[in-house]
């Protein structure tokens, strides 16, 4: 009983605690884990988005008559798990440190923070900040950039939410189900293995947003998304396409969008690229931004990767300050970037 005790305080301590910069086991006794980790990485952005006052000469840096923005960024986490009549116990919380536009390094939030209790064929039970099912099944096989991600809608489809997942495999199907209690939404998604290396997806989610963009002000409205995919591997290849459709409730209006992905590996390298024609129905009903990125990623060794992307905007969007002025930039972008974990 007293084992019992300490597993599930050192796993409660994972949701509430960080560490200094350091990568070590600081308890291991009788199927109980506890373990620190981390990563930095440090990179230069072309051209500079906007850094409003900065007065920060470390913030830039000027290339041959080019400005770079250096950009910087840490994330500490604690993992932890244990084993209690029979259910698998585990438990993450991670956060982010990162420079603001005004050259500031500032703590930028908590990235994730769960309990998850494994009751093998029964099922998994996750509670706390995670991704939804329409993240981890749709979203995630495209999203393979290193620099930019693939976000439709702004992430209102609850990427990160305070929510509580179950998930089930039955056979070739894999399932998942989430109520998200904060913002009272659900979202639900199935997987199916064809075992031949393709995999089909589909994904639904619900919820009010209280959304702070025009055209609404701070208008409560509901919102609802659906998509499926696929994607297919063979060998060094990989390929996926995903069809996503968002409902905006309030004005009855909806958008569709579609994504393409694809990557291969050649030993340490890996070549990727992606097309996005991503409908913004939170700003105009008719609204759709369309680009394209190309990466290489070079694994220097088992903990650090570096990579150089290029994001190329295809169409322009008719109100930049309704979004993220990095993510759907009117120019050309181009990242370098040395990210180490441990």
């Amino acid at each position: 009983m007293k084992k019992t005790i300490l597993a599930l305080a050192l796993i409660s301590s994972a949701t509430t605690m960080t560490a200094a910069y350091a990568s070590y086991t600081v308890y291991d006794v009788d199927s109980t884990k506890l373990d620190f980790y981390g990563g930095a990485q440090s990179g230069l952005l072309s051209p500079s988005p906007n850094l409003g006052d900065s007065d920060d000469p470390n913030l830039t840096l000027n290339v041959y008559g080019r400005e770079l923005l250096v950009t910087k960024g840490f994330n500490l986490g604690l993992k932890g798990e244990t084993s209690v009549r029979g259910v698998d116990v585990s438990a993450k919380s991670e956060v982010s440190i990162a420079d603001n536009k005004s050259g500031k390094t500032e703590f930028g939030g908590v990235n994730k923070a769960y309990f998850s209790s494994d009751f093998k064929k029964y099922g998994k039970i996750t509670v706390g900040k995670v991704d939804s099912p329409f993240q981890t099944d749709l979203m995630t096989p495209i999203d393979i950039s290193d620099q930019w991600d693939m976000r439709t809608q702004g992430n209102w489809y609850g990427a990160v939410d305070q929510q509580a997942v179950y998930s089930n495999t039955f056979g070739a199907l894999g399932v998942q189900a989430s109520y998200q209690y904060l913002t009272h939404g659900y979202s639900t998604s199935a997987v199916y293995d064809t075992g031949v290396g393709l995999n089909l997806r589909a994904a639904y989610t619900r919820r009010n947003i209280n959304d702070a963009l025009e055209p609404y002000g701070d208008a409560r409205w509901k919102a609802s998304f659906y998509g499926v995919g696929a994607d297919y591997t063979l060998d060094n290849l990989y390929l996926a396409f995903v069809y996503a459709d968002f409902m905006n409730e309030r004005q009855r209006w909806n958008n569709k969008s579609y994504f393409l992905s694809s990557a291969y590996t050649i030993d340490q390298c890996r070549l990727y690229a992606n097309y996005a024609a991503e409908g913004l129905g939170y700003t105009d009903p008719t609204e759709i931004v369309k680009s394209f990125k190309v990466g290489v990623e070079y694994n220097v060794t088992p903990d650090a990767i570096a990579w150089l992307e290029y994001r190329h905007p295809i169409s322009r969007i008719s109100n930049q300050e309704t979004v993220d002025t990095e993510l759907y930039s009117v120019d050309d972008m181009v990242a370098l970037t040395l990210k180490y974990n441990f």
